[in-house]
């Protein structure tokens, strides 16, 4: 009988360090962007079922992991 493999442990996630505050605000501006698409879809009483809706939703996701990391737990709780 072979012996059973272990589960290998999980890797740590790769979240992005901000480094200078620069970045930190340059990060928050493209947040604030993706808010603005958001709001827009609101107050033009865009159905849920419009493309634009799935447009907004790529890139509010697109943003998040690009701005903290794949692994992190921002893009986690929003994918």
């Amino acid at each position: 009988m072979a012996p059973r493999r272990l589960p290998r442990p999980p890797q740590p996630p790769d979240v992005r360090q901000f480094r200078i505050v620069a970045e930190i605000e340059t990060t928050i501006t493209k947040l604030k962007r993706r808010i603005v698409d958001i709001e827009r879809l609101r107050t033009e009483n865009i159905r849920h079922d419009d493309d634009r809706v799935d447009n907004v939703e790529h890139a509010v996701r697109d943003a998040i992991r690009e701005e903290f990391g794949k692994d992190s737990a921002e893009f986690q709780r929003h994918a």
